[in-house]
């Protein structure tokens, strides 16, 4: 468990989908803040009004009018994101979506597990890991 608080965006369309990241969130780091964007058009507007105040963003790949790629490429052209790190969530294991994500500058890609203990055991990993190395 992540004792010290830490701020994260979730770009996330599916209600459901930010049900269970809250959910899994609130086990693995309770002192963790989380916004929640629907899009990557909206995370790019918080981004820029609140310049710095996230230390890590999770984003889907699949969601209406910006999708994960597109925040990618985004984010990466105009430089908002560059300390920032970036982890895909995705119900996809696609080896070749996996290599483009990382390419496009995702720090970690990582499939939606199918249940909340093993979830919360890759979110507990994933959070250390960066806020480690960041």
């Amino acid at each position: 468990m992540i004792s010290n608080s830490i701020n994260i965006l979730l770009i996330e369309d599916d209600l459901e989908d930010q049900a269970i990241f809250m959910e899994t969130l609130k086990k693995v780091s309770p002192h963790a803040i989380c916004t929640i964007a629907g899009n990557g058009e909206e995370a790019i507007g918080l981004i820029a009004k609140v310049e710095n105040i996230f230390d890590i963003i999770f984003c889907d790949l699949n969601m209406p009018v910006m999708n994960g790629y597109s925040f990618l490429k985004s984010v990466s052209i105009t430089g908002l994101c560059a300390k920032l790190p970036v982890v895909i969530l995705s119900t996809s294991k696609n080896a070749a979506e996996v290599k483009r994500c990382l390419n496009m500058g995702a720090r970690m890609f990582l499939t939606k597990p199918s249940n909340i203990s093993a979830f919360c055991y890759k979110l507990d990993l994933i959070l250390k890991s960066l806020m480690i190395s960041s």
